[in-house]
């Protein structure tokens, strides 16, 4: 999946170092043919989502003009618009398959599509039913337990922002995923101020707020089945679909009693665990020396088990290269490795990351503490720069680490 991550750097890089040359004054022809070798084979809309990078990166508009000069030297004499209108027809052609793919998806046991539609259609019969107890004005205690049930939306979230909306960005698709980051953010929020607030006297006067946050809901669950569902349809291979299903699990069930098999899915899954298996069969002999001993790749592996903290690690190229004891609240699916780490956060969080990270590498800090403040389960999270002996910059460590098994035990030391 990196892959196609960097496919489209490599792109802008490309036209990055062409703009410099245009820039330089360079000879004209020799970038003329430069820009034939590196993007005749390509698409009016692949270029067009290189160049769109650009700007994203702070390339002005007037300077990715001068690039769009050059898009006659691989359009063979036709003219750019019609090029355009034959390219969307064609994506319109994929797009109207990609929705009879979804439609035989949606109707498969087991296939992620079809889980994602039991868990929407299921979240619907909670808000009908939570709306239907406002409006009779039931008891308290009896609408609170119907409207608690919502927070199982926080599952199905995730394996949308993990497994789905990630990879329709590697493929370039920006337009439904940027919408869904935003409105989720809006949902969430929306949910967990009404549920600290809500109380039997303040129940009947935030009748409107519910009500909002209700039709909320519905619309997601509308737009997944009508346009992500089927975007991501057109554009992910089978080999993905069936990562995406191994990774379901993880995240934990939304509403329903369990995950149907999907048969192929599960082929896949054993192909996967018996590579996996072979590979560390290879490994057992190795051994890992360090400055007060030894461990066996045996030995280290079953250690790192044991350790408190989930751990994730992601390397000097910012890849995710590590996920190990992962919970549910903080899924780390397998199918994000190899994947760069800004693309599993949602758009709010990615500068704060990429700021972290950037001073992590300048030397500027080494560690940088976060708390989840939860009375029940307060969560640490420390993120470590990991430096070589020259003090080159190696990656960072994440580990999370749950204190609410030790919260009363610390707070009876401590009385």
């Amino acid at each position: 999946m990196a892959e196609k991550v960097t496919e489209i750097k490599r792109r802008q890089e490309k036209l990055a170092l062409l703009l410099q040359r245009i820039e330089a004054g360079e000879d004209e022809k020799l970038i003329q043919d430069t820009y034939m070798e590196q993007m005749s084979n390509l698409t009016l809309h692949e270029i067009a989502v290189a160049e769109q990078g650009l700007l994203s990166e702070g390339i002005s508009s007037e300077q990715v003009e001068q690039l769009k000069k050059l898009h006659p030297l691989i359009l063979d004499g036709r003219e750019e618009e019609a090029v355009w209108q034959q390219e969307n027809e064609q994506i319109e052609a994929d797009r109207a398959r990609a929705f009879e793919l979804a439609d035989v998806a949606f109707s498969t046991p087991g296939h992620p599509l079809s889980v994602l539609r039991a868990e929407n259609e299921a979240l619907l019969k909670v808000t009908k039913q939570t709306r239907q107890l406002l409006e009779e004005q039931a008891s308290f205690s009896l609408f609170m337990e119907c409207f608690n049930r919502l927070e199982a939306l926080k599952s199905h979230y995730g394996k949308k922002d993990e497994l789905i909306m990630p990879l329709l960005e590697e493929y370039g698709v920006f337009g439904p995923t940027q919408v869904m980051w935003t409105r989720e953010d809006e949902i969430r929020h929306g949910l967990g101020i009404l549920r600290r607030k809500l109380k039997e006297e303040t129940y009947a006067g935030a009748r409107d707020d519910i009500e909002k946050l209700l039709g909320q809901v519905e619309m997601m669950a509308t737009t997944e089945e009508k346009v992500l569902l089927p975007t991501s349809m057109q554009y992910f291979t089978e080999g993905e679909w069936y990562e995406i299903y191994c990774d379901l699990d993880s995240f934990g069930l939304c509403l329903i009693e369990t995950y149907p098999k999907w048969d192929e899915g599960e082929s896949y899954r054993e192909q996967k665990q018996k590579k996996q298996a072979e590979k560390m069969d290879n490994l057992k002999e190795g051994v890992v020396y360090f400055e007060g001993g030894q461990l066996t790749i045996q030995q280290l592996k079953a250690v790192m088990k044991r350790m408190p903290f989930e751990i994730t690690f992601v390397d000097e190229n910012d890849i995710n290269r590590l996920f190990l004891n992962a919970s549910s609240q903080f899924a780390r699916p397998m199918s994000a490795l190899d994947r760069e780490v800004y693309v599993c956060h949602p758009p709010r969080l990615v500068q704060l990351v990429r700021d972290m990270i950037a001073d992590f590498k300048a030397h500027k800090k080494d560690h940088v503490e976060r708390w989840i403040p939860n009375k029940e389960d307060p969560v640490r999270i420390l993120y470590l720069a990991v430096y070589d002996e020259d003090g080159t910059y190696m990656g960072v460590l994440e580990l999370i680490q749950h204190f609410g098994e030790y919260a009363d035990k610390l707070r009876n030391i401590l009385s």
